[in-house]
């Protein structure tokens, strides 16, 4: 395995750009409340940005969309999470493969969560963020830190 240094540096600055940007939208769902139509932050508003989780037939089981928002996002955590115990122990850092799927997805989903702060937040989006670039990061961290345990050699 060939170790790519610049690498690391781009990794862990799209590590930080997502974690931050995720933990900054769950707290806005959790503490205020999503941006109304004037650009406000405020808790009563959350419903008008929220209002597209609510499916069809909204009956009062599920008119809570704010669990719908935070359930992807602290799973994201717990994703990110993952590989920040794999970068800073060391067991990663240096695996090439692992560098470059962890740039692309957390660069992509960054730039999305920006967005997301930004307009506003989608349930679906957020699941979809979470299959598409949380878990195969974590996915692939998990492997890597198992092979490098159980064969001594990094994936």
């Amino acid at each position: 395995m060939r170790t790519v240094s610049g690498l690391v540096g781009l990794r862990f600055v799209s590590l930080c750009a997502h974690t931050v940007l995720v933990a900054t939208a769950l707290w806005a769902a959790v503490a205020f409340g999503w941006r109304c139509g004037d650009g406000a932050l405020r808790r009563d508003c959350a419903e008008e940005n929220l209002i597209a989780c609510i499916p069809v037939p909204r009956t009062t089981e599920n008119q809570t969309p704010t669990n719908e928002v935070v359930i992807p996002l602290a799973l994201t955590l717990a994703a990110l999470g993952v590989e920040w115990i794999g970068f800073i122990t060391g067991m990663s850092v240096h695996s090439s493969s692992q560098s470059l799927l962890s740039i692309g997805c957390h660069s992509s989903a960054g730039i999305t969560m920006a967005f997301y702060l930004f307009d506003y937040l989608a349930c679906d989006a957020a699941w979809w963020l979470l299959g598409v670039c949380s878990v195969p990061p974590a996915v692939l961290e998990v492997v890597v830190v198992l092979s490098l345990l159980l064969n001594k050699r990094p994936y």
